[in-house]
């Protein structure tokens, strides 16, 4: 595709895996170092089914919101591997936490990323209230 700045562009891997943990206890079900996944969805929107439909939207996806090829998906991260993240948007993919933890307050979370064979690991906090 085409490399001009503004250009719709996607990863040139998809995700293997992505695991989130919370560096002290989440709530009595998730302690810490143990994963999110289950209570954590990535939000991101694919070019992939565009593509393999022809260039056409897949029948199934009627809304049409995302427009220039893009299908938006809304995935657990213990959903997520290389068959669904195909060709996934470089724009912004915002973490939906489906519960809160036991206590209000600042944590620090680790995030690893697979793909291609290779890991990324980075931290950052949130504060919830």
């Amino acid at each position: 595709g085409s490399t001009y700045p503004g250009a719709y562009s996607a990863l040139a891997y998809p995700f293997d895996e992505i695991t989130l943990s919370c560096n002290s206890d989440y709530d009595a079900e998730h302690l810490a170092g143990e994963p999110l996944d289950d209570i954590v969805k990535l939000k991101f929107e694919s070019y992939w089914d565009f593509v393999q439909n022809g260039y056409q939207y897949p029948e199934w996806y009627t809304e049409k919101v995302c427009g220039y090829g893009r299908v938006p998906y809304e995935l657990y991260l213990s959903e997520l591997n290389s068959n669904n993240s195909k060709l996934v948007s470089i724009k912004q993919s915002p973490m939906i936490f489906t519960s809160s933890p036991a206590t209000p307050g600042e944590y620090t979370f680790t995030l690893e990323l697979t793909t291609n064979g290779e890991t990324f690991t980075t931290t950052f906090t949130h504060k919830f209230e």
